[in-house]
């Protein structure tokens, strides 16, 4: 069966409009940030721990003279962490910071003062996995640090060498207490 791309397109007024009219190319790109904004809102509002690293991608993409931090926990790392390996094809020098705590804590204390902590415990606790050496296996720079007075000398450490080079990640490595259960 042939089909046939017809020259106009049918509004909703009834009014029949050419395609490559600004008026039709303006509502396709009014209904493409309408879905943009939608899509954002619902992250925004629902996920906004795994946002981190895309945004952070767009705003350098975006502002390519700017420095781009990005504060992560180790569990929204585990949603797009990866994207180092982007952040490093595109040559998109941002600096990040995780916490690593070896929890999804967010979880994991509704979790203990609904269920206490033997329940509370289940699927929420992590391994200590090295996100620093993941994201220095992907290209980046990674340093790892256990103790907070040195984060300071490592993120200016980290701003220098993401300047010009790639990707870096500061992770650092904490403990963390069992909230206590009234």
């Amino acid at each position: 069966m042939p089909v046939a791309d017809f020259a106009d397109f049918p509004m909703g007024s009834g009014a029949r409009v050419r395609k490559d009219s600004e008026r039709l190319q303006a509502y396709g790109t009014v209904d493409d940030l309408n879905a943009i904004m939608g899509i954002v809102r619902t992250y925004l509002t629902q996920h906004s721990d795994r946002l981190g690293m895309p945004f952070a991608l767009a705003a350098k993409t975006a502002f390519p003279d700017k420095e781009v931090f990005i504060l992560f926990g180790d569990g929204a790392f585990g949603f797009n962490g990866f994207e180092f390996d982007t952040a490093v094809r595109h040559h998109l020098p941002v600096v990040s910071v995780v916490g690593n705590n070896a929890a999804w804590n967010e979880v994991r204390y509704g979790q203990i003062s609904r269920y206490g902590p033997v329940r509370g415990d289940i699927a929420t606790v992590l391994a200590p996995t090295r996100y620093d050496r993941i994201v220095a296996d992907m290209g980046g720079h990674g340093e790892h640090i256990t103790e907070p007075k040195d984060i300071r000398s490592k993120m200016s450490l980290m701003l220098r060498a993401a300047h010009d080079g790639p990707p870096t990640h500061i992770e650092k490595q904490s403990t963390w207490r069992r909230p206590t259960v009234n």
